[in-house]
């Protein structure tokens, strides 16, 4: 799957960790991530991923699930359990939210 990201910022920080930041696909909130990867490593990684010569999976290998996910989408783990949680009846989840934005290239925040 592509990311649904075009914009990240990537900022070194001590020890050779990164954190990386993204817009939220469905809160549209800015949040920041840590990676165990200095930039030139991350940069190389992103770079075959985007350009589909690697799997996310592949090109980032020492990543878990939640941190693929971010790069995905911009979600952290609490949002993405919030969006995946129960629902009630005929209340619209983020997913359908996001999709019904997403031809129009904005969200409700905007």
């Amino acid at each position: 799957m592509p990311s649904l990201l075009t914009d990240l910022t990537v900022a070194p920080l001590e020890g050779g960790h990164i954190a990386v930041s993204a817009k939220s696909v469905f809160t549209g909130k800015e949040n920041t991530m840590i990676f165990p990867m200095d930039t030139f490593t991350f940069g190389l990684a992103l770079a075959d991923w985007r350009a589909g010569r690697k799997l996310i999976q592949d090109a980032f290998p020492d990543l878990d699930d939640a941190q693929r996910e971010f790069l995905l989408t911009g979600t952290t783990t609490e949002e993405w359990d919030a969006a995946m949680a129960p629902r009630e009846e005929g209340e619209e989840s983020p997913e359908e939210r996001f999709m019904r934005h997403a031809a129009f290239g904005k969200r409700d925040d905007e």
